[in-house]
């Protein structure tokens, strides 16, 4: 029947869940939660059920507890993930895009530990092992840096890429470079 404006589900399901597609659902899953009260007030009432109490993180060595409650306590570490706001804001973040691509850097020099996050619409591909597609090994990520000229100006620079390793792949035979 009338069909203009619908999406037709399963009609070109080889193209369903390109990354296009994936950005798409995304975007639209966004839309309706800042739209829809109903959807904005579903995600805030799981995000009070995961984190309304908070959360305690403590290990029973008081070394590592140390070590611990300095990388929760680091200011940019609780801005981007350990403190409450920032807990709720990736639960809500999950809920919405389904996807959650943290980065975790260590200063080799003073054992700090930092975590930042990658926006989604930022991952364009993920390699995985050639002999077991479940097994993911690099995240390519592009995104075009905003500048701020000398006259206090913001704009697009170049665009970037660069391959982010999975946390669980650690060959012998790491490359320099990709």
């Amino acid at each position: 029947m009338e069909d203009i404006g619908y999406q037709r589900i399963g009609a070109e399901s080889q193209h369903e869940f390109s990354r296009t597609g994936l950005r798409r659902i995304a975007l639209t899953c966004r839309l309706y939660w800042m739209k829809n009260p109903l959807i904005k007030r579903a995600v805030e009432l799981q995000q009070a059920y995961v984190f309304g109490q908070g959360i305690n993180i403590a290990a029973e060595s008081p070394d590592v507890n140390d070590v611990i409650q300095a990388f929760l306590s680091d200011p940019k570490n609780m801005t981007e993930l350990t403190g409450h706001q920032a807990l709720d804001e990736k639960e809500a973040e999950l809920q919405i895009e389904a996807n959650l691509f943290i980065v975790i850097a260590s200063d080799i020099a003073t054992g700090a530990v930092r975590v930042r996050s990658i926006p989604f619409r930022e991952i364009e591909n993920k390699l995985c092992n050639p002999d077991d597609r479940r097994d993911p090994w690099y995240y390519l990520r592009v995104w075009t840096p905003m500048i701020i000229d000398a006259a206090g100006i913001e704009q697009a620079g170049p665009v970037q890429r660069a391959y982010y390793p999975d946390w669980r792949h650690n060959p012998d035979d790491k490359p320099p470079t990709l």
